[in-house]
């Protein structure tokens, strides 16, 4: 599914279901899929955003596949989406 500024209806307030659930259906009650995989999410390095088919590294303003090769560069329409949406993987300090 490639990121469409405009009429975008994936993920949206009005409805949002992951593509799995779009194609397959819902799952029953407590088995809802917290990422579009049914096998549950990736692990993604620290300070990252899940996207699906890859992470985001805000730093780098890229994403990456996740074995790390670099995919591309993002729009700011779709950094916004990114960080308004994914997961995020949230970076662990000693003194937390």
């Amino acid at each position: 599914m490639e990121f469409e500024a405009k009429n975008w209806e994936y993920s949206t307030t009005n409805d949002r279901r992951f593509y799995t659930e779009h194609s397959k259906g819902l799952r029953p009650d407590g088995k809802t899929l917290f990422v579009n995989d049914e096998k549950g999410p990736k692990q993604i390095p620290a300070g990252t955003y899940n996207v699906g088919d890859g992470y985001y590294d805000p730093a780098k303003r890229i994403i990456c596949d996740y074995n790390g090769e670099e995919k591309r560069e993002v729009s700011v329409q779709e950094e916004t989406w990114i960080t308004e949406k994914c997961a995020y993987e949230a970076r662990k300090f000693e003194n937390d």
